[in-house]
């Protein structure tokens, strides 16, 4: 078998400030948007992408996301979380 052809064009960036995940036997999910505002109790969620990957693969993000923070921080100091904000059903980013 050939070795896989490797493409180096990048693909479009776009900045996410929320991410919903969820899983099912054969696949993780994981969906991105932007907030926008908040407005008494609701957000306000532009959704964005919804990336559907294995259970192996969401395994190893898992990994090199705890490698790539771990490197993070030891760069830049401790990384702080704020409470986290999951939108409601009816918020969810689709």
């Amino acid at each position: 078998m050939e070795p896989p052809r490797i493409y180096t064009e990048r693909a479009r960036g776009d900045y996410a400030n929320l991410v919903d995940l969820s899983s099912s036997i054969h696949d993780f999910r994981l969906d991105f948007g932007q907030i926008l505002g908040q407005v008494a109790n609701s957000l306000e969620v532009r959704p964005m992408v919804s990336i559907f990957i294995s259970p192996s693969l969401a395994k190893q993000l898992r990994e090199m996301l705890t490698e790539q923070i771990d490197h993070y921080e030891r760069s830049f100091g401790l990384i702080t979380t704020a409470m986290p904000i999951r939108p409601s059903p009816s918020q969810g980013v689709n």
